[in-house]
């Protein structure tokens, strides 16, 4: 079973956006809301929905675990739906949760700032909503310059290879 936490829409459209906890964030404002939005769309999530759940270390540290028998933090956890049965899925195709500090601190380390960083990892699990993995060294080239191709409409180009670094 996924986890499912108590979540309020704070984004409609195709993006639902949620925080599990209450730390405050200068990030995401509805401009980079709306530019994740649009980056779905462009991807073909047209009258679907993706969950994007804010969350802290500790949680995705206990997903990262059951999930992925990795007992640490992580920036990013993806659940794809695409396969399961649309009936009982309704129109969400995924959910992708982040955490805002272990985001924060790889900001600091690559010297960009959240919001920047959060477009990259927001998009990074959109990718893998729709099945691209990075297991293998050519996937993931193949999805980093896919992902590379999709922030270029929005971010400038040193402030990209300041991501990819």
């Amino acid at each position: 079973m996924r986890p499912s936490p108590a979540r309020q829409k704070v984004a409609v459209m195709n993006l639902l956006l949620s925080r599990f906890d209450d730390v405050p964030a200068e990030w995401p404002e509805r401009e980079w809301v709306m530019m994740l939005e649009e980056i779905a769309s462009n991807l073909g999530y047209d009258e679907r929905d993706v969950g994007v759940v804010i969350v802290n270390d500790d949680y995705i540290q206990t997903l990262n675990n059951q999930y992925r028998g990795k007992n640490r933090p992580t920036d990013v956890i993806t659940f794809s739906y695409l396969d399961d049965d649309p009936v009982e899925r309704d129109d969400v195709i995924g959910e992708i949760y982040i955490s805002h500090e272990t985001l924060q601190k790889e900001a600091i380390d690559l010297g960009v700032n959240t919001r920047t960083m959060f477009l990259r990892i927001a998009v990074h699990g959109l990718m893998h909503v729709l099945g691209h993995v990075h297991e293998e060294e050519t996937d993931a080239m193949r999805m980093e310059v896919k992902e590379r191709g999709v922030l270029e409409k929005y971010l400038a180009s040193d402030e990209i290879d300041a991501l990819f670094q």
